[in-house]
């Protein structure tokens, strides 16, 4: 059946949703119209319009792809998410995505959007560097060119900081009131994050712009959790046999979610709670429960399981030696938490290990391990600074931080070339140009700005561990490498 005809069939049977989406009005934006916004937002929201009032379904941005959001628009926003265990999957149509727009052909309709009365949240699910932050400076990267040009013509910004705050803007000058931003991105206090580069890009256009959104505009962190993988074309082609409907947006995830939210909405918001999400006045010590625990041991098992020819996290369970090196890294993080009430790290490390074997998600070690430049410094640098100044032992953390090298290089151990996928992927390949020791491409690496804490890379200690193991993978590999690790 033609995709279309997800929307007629609607029509045709309104038993297929809980609610009847034409009936609901638009008050949420969403920034980042990707598989994971699909998967948490979009269906916390489709959970929480079934048991609940309010207009508030999503108007969903794509910053990039036209492909995506004309299919989904085509489908008159519905598509099915199937959720997995080890036990099966179960597919639920989602309804709560009224409209579908990518910046590259819809820019009008978006900023109509963004700046509309209506829309009292934004929502941004848009990876790490897409915020151009500077933790150094804890503000945006003003000279960075993609930033210089919105500023030179703000009305036709392409970055996200760009977006916002010219929507900002004509809120201020159309008299429109205020609303929140609330990021859902893994990074640590993205509230914070996001609030100082709006501001910093703000004060840059005009101070009262700036001052307005200190005084209007809302900015509440949140913590997001649930593993959703790459669509392919083989579960495309099963969705439609399952449900009898060709769904071009169909996505697959894990039966677990979490989301973490700060409470912190002027102007309303959905009854994200009778969904599951967790309302709170602190998501700091969840954030980082998950940044370091899921996240960091993600990114362990992306690098060492990558280039060691693992291409999923399923695959990399498989292996006894990455699995006992996940258990052991999963220890070593545990301790840097501060406690969390009725909460047992044990417990949740237990958890993930069961969600990483999920037999029915695939998902690709090479996809984790993209735009590491942006991710190692919450995932792994924080938490490497934390052992140390327990004077506790760091080991797994100086072996992902080797494991990371060693992916940079562009090669794996077959030798099959590959394209880092990360902002600063030339600055790192090029510092393996006439490198010849482990130390020395530390050092290169090292040199690139911002990248590495000078706590750690000032720090003799640390430096000898790391490159003591990336030696050992040069030479031995990296699952004897690994293993060297294990029994030492």
């Amino acid at each position: 059946m033609h995709s279309s005809s997800l929307g007629k069939a609607v029509q045709l049977n309104d038993k297929m949703l809980p609610y009847e989406p034409e009936q609901i009005g638009v008050g949420i934006v969403h920034i980042g119209l990707g598989a994971f916004h699909r998967a948490h937002q979009a269906w916390y929201t489709h959970n929480a319009l079934s048991k609940s009032n309010g207009d508030w379904r999503i108007t969903a941005v794509s910053m990039r792809s036209q492909a995506l959001a004309h299919s989904l628009e085509a489908q008159d926003g519905l598509y099915f998410l199937e959720e997995c265990d080890a036990e099966g999957a179960t597919n639920t149509l989602v309804g709560s995505i009224a409209h579908s727009y990518s910046l590259r052909d819809k820019r009008r309709q978006i900023v109509e959007a963004l700046a509309h009365p209506d829309c009292k949240i934004i929502t941004l699910t848009v990876t790490e560097k897409a915020y151009h932050y500077d933790p150094e400076a804890q503000g945006i990267v003003l000279d960075h060119p993609d930033i210089q040009e919105d500023l030179e013509e703000l009305s036709a910004a392409n970055t996200v900081p760009g977006l916002l705050v010219h929507t900002m803007n004509l809120r201020r000058q159309t008299g429109k009131p205020g609303l929140t931003i609330l990021c859902c991105d893994n990074l640590p206090h993205n509230g914070r994050v996001v609030r100082a580069v709006t501001l910093t890009m703000a004060e840059a256009v005009d101070p009262e712009l700036a001052a307005w959104i200190e005084i209007n505009v809302a900015f509440p962190s949140s913590m997001v959790d649930r593993i959703t993988p790459a669509v392919t074309e083989e579960f495309a082609r099963n969705i439609e046999v399952q449900t009898g409907y060709s769904d071009k947006c169909a996505v697959r995830t894990e039966r677990f979610s979490q989301w973490v939210i700060e409470d912190d909405f002027p102007r309303g918001r959905p009854a994200w709670e009778r969904a599951g999400a967790v309302m709170t006045s602190n998501v700091g010590p969840y954030e980082e429960m998950k940044l370091r625990m899921l996240n960091g041991s993600h990114s362990l098992l992306a690098y060492a399981g990558f280039v060691s020819e693992h291409p999923t996290i399923k695959s990399c369970m498989e292996n006894p030696v990455l699995r006992a090196l996940l258990r052991r890294h999963l220890r070593s993080t545990a301790a840097t938490l501060k406690p969390l009430p009725d909460f047992d790290y044990d417990d949740y490390a237990e958890a993930l290990i069961d969600r990483f074997d999920n037999p029915n998600i695939a998902h690709s070690t090479f996809q984790i391990a993209m735009d590491g430049s942006q991710k190692m410094r919450q995932r792994i640098f924080t938490p490497t600074k934390a052992l140390a100044q327990r004077g506790m032992a760091y080991d797994t953390y100086a072996f992902a931080t080797a494991a990371w090298l060693r992916y940079t290089s562009g090669k794996t151990e077959s030798g099959d070339i590959y394209r880092l996928q990360d902002p600063l992927e030339k600055a790192l390949i090029s510092s393996w140009t006439g490198t010849t020791t482990p130390q020395e491409v530390l050092a290169a690496i090292g040199r690139i700005d911002g990248l590495i804490p000078q706590t750690l890379a000032g720090d003799p200690r640390w430096k000898a561990r790391v490159t003591s193991h990336l030696g050992a993978i040069q030479s031995d590999g990296m699952i004897k490498a690994a293993q060297a690790l294990l029994d030492g």
